[in-house]
């Protein structure tokens, strides 16, 4: 045997040997870091400026705080995002589109209440906190944070104020602390879609009638705006005396020989 056909042999006897041994070998885990500590172990020493800290290296500065709620069977839940990047406009999309991100999840549940958390991944619980960033290879995040967190119930405006303390067990230091005013933004699903009746749409008259008094009149919707019932009641209707068809004698009609009449 030639030794150009010995080598060529002996590398396909190799590489089945490395195939062969990759395939019975178990499947590989994500590592299990050490546990941390978050910077502050009680509520009231959470900084009381917008959360700020260090992401792999990376500094982080809050710059957008929301809250979102999904309410869809079987997946309820509420995201507090917090954002390096920023929006134009209340709820609108944050930009970059790459931002640093961390978030508070609270599972199977669509309600808030004033309370004080300490997460532990190693104790799974309804609530979580996480984060992500995008790197040159890709996406890349945690779930592993040890976290010191204060709430406040959303007052009359919406917002929900809190701070978190919270540092990651991802061998890379990771860790953000401060206070945040988040604002109610609707989930996918719930946000305007097209072929959605626009407020300025509807006659000022009729909005100025639903304003009055400081609250929405009966028959209107829990976010204050008009029910359909009530919309239905309230939008002025063409007069009975309108045609809104050509009436049964002004049709051609088909003479008795089975031909139509010319009109």
């Amino acid at each position: 045997m030639s030794r150009i056909a010995t080598h060529t042999l002996a590398s396909a006897t190799v590489a089945a040997a490395v195939l062969l041994t990759l395939g019975c070998n178990p499947e590989q885990h994500v590592t299990q870091h050490k546990p941390v500590e978050p910077p502050v172990s009680k509520a009231d020493a959470i900084p009381d400026a917008p959360v700020s800290g260090s992401i792999r290296g990376v500094a982080f500065q809050m710059k957008d705080a929301r809250y979102v709620v999904d309410h869809r069977m079987d997946m309820t839940r509420i995201d507090i995002k917090l954002s390096t990047g920023a929006a134009e406009s209340a709820c609108a999309p944050v930009k970059p589109t790459d931002a640093m991100m961390v978030w508070l999840r609270l599972e199977k549940s669509d309600k808030l209440e004033s309370q004080e958390l300490h997460l532990d991944p190693t104790k799974p619980g309804p609530w979580s906190i996480h984060y992500q960033m995008k790197t040159p290879g890709g996406w890349v995040g945690s779930d592993e944070g040890y976290a010191t967190v204060a709430l406040r119930a959303a007052g009359a405006d919406g917002k929900l104020s809190g701070g978190v303390s919270v540092c990651f067990a991802d061998d890379q230091k990771s860790c953000v602390s401060g206070s945040f005013d988040a604002l109610p933004c609707p989930w996918g699903i719930d946000a305007p879609v097209r072929g959605a009746l626009p407020s300025e749409a509807i006659p000022e008259k009729f909005q100025k009638k639903w304003k009055e008094g400081g609250s929405a009149p009966s028959g209107s919707s829990s976010l204050g705006g008009p029910s359909p019932s009530a919309l239905v009641s309230a939008w002025p209707l063409p007069s009975t005396s309108a045609s809104l068809a050509p009436s049964v004698s002004a049709l051609p009609m088909p003479s008795a020989s089975g031909s139509a009449k010319k009109p």
